[in-house]
């Protein structure tokens, strides 16, 4: 039988790793998508949903991974106390 602090740690480590897809997919894809954005502004002559999708998507996507690391540490310490 596994040791139930790893199991705690892998459960709450794959929970971690699912809500940082579903941010990266509801990123990735909705806001491109779903052309989530006012009509008829063209700022360098793209309209505007897309040219926020251009700039915003590597940036929050940066910022998730950013965030990931130290919830990742929380994990890792509250099981264990340390880090591999």
């Amino acid at each position: 039988m596994a040791d139930p602090r790893q199991a705690a740690w892998w459960r709450r480590t794959a929970a971690l790793a699912a809500a940082v897809v579903v941010v990266w997919a509801l990123i990735g894809v909705v806001l491109q998508v779903f052309d989530l954005g006012p009509e008829g502004v063209d700022p360098l002559g793209f309209p505007l949903a897309w040219f926020l999708a251009a700039i915003l998507a590597p940036v929050v996507m940066a910022i998730v991974l950013f965030l990931y690391v130290p919830w990742q540490r929380v994990i890792d310490r509250s099981v264990d106390g340390t880090e591999d």
